[in-house]
């Protein structure tokens, strides 16, 4: 019996957790670093997963906090390098629903290569309500944990 389509194994974006989650037979998913002063390191990673072969998934993390300059920007470089997957976490759970529908106008019209997917991590039972006015601009993914 198979219960799922695809499953990811997640790491950080280093080639050492790359390796690890390869060797799974997973595929890769990755988080950027809370600090994007080492982003070129981390592409390098995400570079290394790509030549693995497997889908690869990528999280530009923090999406309440960066501009949506630098989120596109970010999604670009994704893009460029191939990644299966782009998601656009509200990791620090501040985001509202004005800007996620922001943040994935900006990423959907800028970025037509991959899936992306957005995640809502927002407390106070406001993570479908965070996500729905996103969803409704471009539909092409959507993830919310139920729990606290």
């Amino acid at each position: 019996m198979r219960l799922f389509r695809e499953v990811f194994g997640l790491g950080r974006t280093t080639v050492q957790d790359a390796e690890t989650v390869f060797r799974t037979g997973a595929g890769i998913a990755m988080h950027l670093p809370f600090d994007l002063g080492h982003l070129d390191r981390a592409m390098e990673a995400v570079r290394y997963a790509r030549s693995t072969g497997r889908p690869v998934a990528v999280a530009v993390v923090n999406v309440s906090e960066w501009s949506l300059e630098r989120i596109v920007e970010i999604s670009k470089r994704l893009d460029s390098l191939g990644v299966d997957i782009i998601q656009l976490p509200d990791t620090l759970g501040q985001a509202t629903p004005g800007r996620m529908r922001e943040v994935v106008s900006a990423v959907a019209s800028s970025v037509g290569g991959p899936l992306w997917r957005c995640t809502a991590t927002t407390t106070g039972g406001l993570r479908l309500p965070t996500l729905w006015p996103a969803w409704r601009v471009a539909p092409r993914g959507l993830t919310a944990p139920l729990w606290a």
